[in-house]
């Protein structure tokens, strides 16, 4: 994916403001989000976001998936609470809020609430979450748009596990989890097992916990997706500190 994303960058390099550049500078800012590249991934997500018109970009999400400014906004959002910038994190994400208001694009509003729910997964704010996994599970009904489903099947579970149905939320997060490895999908496959992990501790299932975040480390490794690798290890250590807190040397 690197090297497709710096060819499309060196291919628009003659046109540095036009609206293909901003996508190409999301993609080399995309791709190293996943790879664990904070740093660089917010400098090509603002450049981005600088390019980004508008009026003149919109039509654009016909031809990739969702509109250019959503997209943008969304990682952005996630790379700059990685890198502890948590005020102007949360500005981006109500940012991206503004911005879905101006749009009617279904993909658009699908991206947009499926990356305001992760962003709120990731602080833990389930209440913040609530109206956009709603949204979200209004928008795979409505318009048949089943890459959603499992999305909104996990953050709907989460939300479950959170106001204390705890054994259908686990059921639930597990069952997105499993459509998830079935569809190959892998760009949050740390996140979603490190909450299913925590949930499951918490449950006292221990050994599940600790087989669900192994799973996750595993998909780490092969796919050298370097995203959540800290919130992975944080969850493993905790899990293996509820395990047994009197010997504490494994976490």
């Amino acid at each position: 994916m690197r090297a497709y994303a710096e060819a499309l960058q060196r291919e628009v390099a003659d046109a540095p403001r036009s609206s293909v550049a901003g996508v190409a500078c999301r993609i080399r800012g995309v791709t190293k989000h996943f790879g664990g590249d904070f740093l660089g991934a917010r400098s090509h997500l603002e450049q981005a976001l600088a390019i980004f018109d508008p009026a003149r970009d919109g039509e654009l999400a016909l031809r990739f998936t969702a509109d250019p400014g959503v997209l943008a906004m969304a990682y952005l959002a996630h790379v700059l609470w990685a890198l502890g910038e948590v005020h102007r994190a949360r500005r981006v994400s109500e940012d991206l809020g503004l911005r879905m208001r101006e749009i009617s694009h279904a993909g658009s509003l699908g991206y947009g609430h499926a990356h305001r729910a992760t962003f709120e997964l990731t602080r833990g704010d389930f209440e913040r979450a609530a109206p956009h996994v709603k949204a979200l599970a209004e928008i795979a009904r409505g318009h048949e748009i089943a890459q959603w489903r499992p999305f909104s099947m996990f953050f709907e579970g989460w939300i479950e596990w959170r106001v204390g149905d705890r054994e259908a939320g686990i059921t639930g997060m597990r069952r997105a989890v499993s459509i998830f490895a079935e569809q190959k999908f892998v760009p949050l496959d740390g996140l979603f097992k490190s909450v299913l992990a925590k949930a499951e501790a918490e449950a006292g299932e221990i050994d599940a916990a600790l087989s669900t975040i192994d799973s996750a480390i595993a998909v780490s490794e092969r796919t050298g997706q370097r995203t959540c690798d800290a919130e992975i290890y944080r969850t493993r250590g905790e899990i293996l500190f509820k395990q047994d807190p009197a010997n504490p040397a494994s976490a």
